[in-house]
């Protein structure tokens, strides 16, 4: 899929809205008309003009956009929980577990220092 450079001019604007994008067309005319459209509808009436420019896949804008796309899809993802036992459902962990709450534990330690004198 071919990336593209988007240049969007509008007339409140001195500096013109720019970004790359990856889209999966290779007719840059048909490209050029999308993002018109999606500009109009977006601008309305500050909307002048649109630039598409195909860029290669080795520049160094393509590699700093995917650099950033990596790196916020891997802030989004959860953490990696680590099992407990490999290879063992969580339904078979907790059904053969001999597990104690810990409201029962700090009861129970409790009631073993009332006895010694604590």
């Amino acid at each position: 899929m071919p990336f593209y450079r988007i240049v969007i001019w509008t007339r409140k604007r001195r500096e013109p809205y720019t970004g790359i994008r990856q889209i999966d067309n290779y007719n840059i005319d048909a490209v050029q008309h999308i993002m018109r459209v999606k500009a109009e509808e977006t601008y309305r009436f500050d909307f002048v003009d649109v630039e598409v420019q195909m860029i290669s896949k080795v520049s160094t804008a393509v590699k700093k956009y995917l650099k950033e796309l990596t790196r916020k899809r891997e802030a989004k993802k959860w953490p990696a929980l680590k099992p407990y036992m490999p290879g063992v459902s969580r339904k078979e962990l907790y059904k053969n577990q001999e597990y104690i709450p810990l409201w029962q534990r700090v009861q129970n330690n409790s009631d073993n220092s009332i006895d010694k004198g604590i």
